[in-house]
């Protein structure tokens, strides 16, 4: 993973979309050349879970930000971390991904 693409994502009041994941910006993606996501945002074991599912489900290499994500408790967090996202993408800490930019 050597080249990082910058993916929108909006969060409103009562929305949460994050651009290329429907099916006209997933095309786009793929028509790009993008194969890696990197997940990072609020409610772990929500809205960044859902993100890192469907990224995965489309066939992308994802990979979840864990030190730039929270939810309401630590044990959310902790479960979300250890059980959940490991099933769909590979969790780091931001530094750990910045390494891996530099291989």
């Amino acid at each position: 993973m050597n080249t990082v693409t910058l993916l929108g994502i909006d969060i409103g009041k009562n929305t949460f979309h994050l651009h290329g994941q429907d099916a006209r910006g997933h095309q786009v993606l793929r028509n790009n050349g993008i194969q890696n996501l990197v997940v990072a945002g609020f409610l772990t074991n929500c809205c960044v879970e859902g993100t890192v599912r469907s990224g995965y489900e489309k066939g992308y290499n994802v990979v979840t930000l864990s030190d730039c994500t929270a939810t309401f408790t630590s044990e959310q967090q902790q479960a979300a971390e250890q059980f959940t996202l490991p099933m769909f993408s590979q969790v780091l800490q931001h530094t750990q991904f910045l390494e891996t930019l530099s291989r």
